[in-house]
């Protein structure tokens, strides 16, 4: 992942949690900007224990959300993508046409 990729990721992340109301969604954008930073920086960014718990949230059913969102980001999935998988369009709004 680029330096421009990685900021575009990060970058539309947090304006999709800013512009919802919805908590469930706010926490899959704050695990996903997490995630997406440890996958840009690497071990750099965090420790290998607060990575393995993160990556347990999915299974944590309180917190599904924050590990979901960690997990798209660590595999590096792009904004777009996720956007289109949760329903939305690359700029936040609904997604009702087909690709």
């Amino acid at each position: 992942m680029t330096h421009e990729e990685f900021t575009h990721n990060a970058q539309g992340a947090e304006t999709f949690r800013q512009l919802t109301d919805v908590p469930e969604e706010q926490y899959f954008w704050e695990g996903y900007l997490r995630g997406i930073r440890r996958h840009y920086h690497g071990e750099r960014f965090g420790t290998a224990d607060e990575h393995t718990k993160w990556m347990k949230l999915s299974d944590d059913e309180t917190r599904r959300d924050l590990g979901d969102g960690y997990r798209a980001g660590f595999k590096g999935v792009p904004i777009a993508q996720v956007s289109r998988e949760k329903g939305g369009s690359e700029h936040g709004e609904n997604h009702t046409g087909s690709d």
